[in-house]
C-alpha cells in the first residue's frame, strides 16, 4: 500500500552541495565580471563588439544597469560618465530604448 521512502539519488545530493558551494563565492567571480566589462569600454562611450548580438545601446544599457546593481558608480568606473552620455545621446525610435533608458535611470 504506503512505499517506503526512497533517499535522494546521489545527483540531487550533489547538485545542491554545488548550488551551495557556488552561491557563497559570486563576489569573487563578480568582481572579474566587472573588469571583463569595463574593458568592453569604447572610446565613444558604449560597452559593445562588432561581435555582438545586441545592439550598441542594448548592451550598454545593460551593462550600466549590471555595473549599478554591482554597486559601482561614475566616480567609482569613469566608464560609466561616457556611457551614459551616449545612452542619453540617442533618440526615442523605439519603446525599446525607453525601457532601457528608463533601466539606467
Amino acid at each position: 500500500m504506503f512505499k517506503k521512502s526512497q533517499p535522494p539519488p546521489l545527483g540531487r545530493i550533489l547538485r545542491f552541495i554545488a548550488l551551495w558551494f557556488f552561491c557563497l563565492s559570486p563576489p569573487v567571480y563578480a568582481n572579474s565580471g566587472i573588469d571583463w566589462l569595463v574593458l568592453k569600454a569604447q572610446p565613444d562611450g558604449h560597452y559593445s563588439t562588432p561581435d555582438d548580438l545586441a545592439t550598441p545601446f542594448q548592451a550598454t544599457a545593460e551593462t550600466w544597469r549590471t555595473l549599478s546593481q554591482m554597486g559601482e558608480t561614475p566616480t567609482t568606473q569613469p566608464t560609466m560618465t561616457a556611457a551614459l552620455d551616449f545612452l542619453n545621446a540617442e533618440s526615442f525610435p523605439s519603446i525599446n530604448i525607453l525601457k532601457y533608458r528608463a533601466v539606467t535611470y
